[in-house]
């Protein structure tokens, strides 16, 4: 095995090890699976992306008073992009719905982005970023009204295979019983 190969392995299980050493809480994401791979809208561009997700099984109880129970549920987004310059875009997603196992429609928030990359990730064997939103969530969809997110994107391409980690760090903006925000 080539010295580079086992170098870029030997990355890959570090970073694979701490995605597993993060709090659970780090870990709970429930609105989207989404892999980031730090390619972004040219400076100028403009783009729309809808995301969905539909829980095909999942839990049946609710993971908060008042949640919404993910168990054949349908949740999705629309994601507006703006390129800024080469290594950073801009976004909003805006609504956040839900479509419950019972057939309500739900406004769950939105979230502003921030997204640095390394420039040209598209063409590269190796690339790196970081994504950062603040999110408003309603009271059914996260117990903090007021939250933000970091995910760290570290990638490689290996020919057609893309191997990609993006590890999310959940941060609510509250203190025990009340929103920070709000009292």
């Amino acid at each position: 095995m080539r010295a580079g190969m086992a170098g870029i392995l030997g990355a890959s299980g570090g970073a694979l090890i701490l995605c597993l050493l993060l709090p659970a809480a780090g870990r709970a994401q429930t609105d989207e699976i989404q892999v980031y791979t730090a390619e972004i809208n040219d400076p100028g561009q403009f783009s729309i992306t809808l995301h969905n997700n539909y829980t095909v099984i999942g839990p049946t109880q609710l993971a908060f008073p008042g949640g919404i129970v993910p168990d054949h549920s349908l949740n999705g987004v629309p994601e507006y992009g703006l390129g800024i310059t080469p290594w950073f875009e801009l976004g909003a997603y805006l609504p956040l719905y839900t479509r419950t196992r019972n057939g309500r429609f739900l406004i769950d928030g939105t979230k502003l982005r921030a997204l640095f990359v390394s420039p040209k990730a598209a063409e590269r064997s190796f690339f790196y970023g970081v994504n950062f939103e603040l999110s408003y969530n309603a009271r059914h969809w996260n117990e903090a009204r007021y939250a933000m997110e970091i995910r760290p994107i570290v990638g490689w391409r290996f020919g057609p295979v893309d191997l990609i980690l993006n590890p999310i760090m959940d941060l609510p903006f509250q203190r025990e019983g009340a929103d920070v925000c709000t009292g």
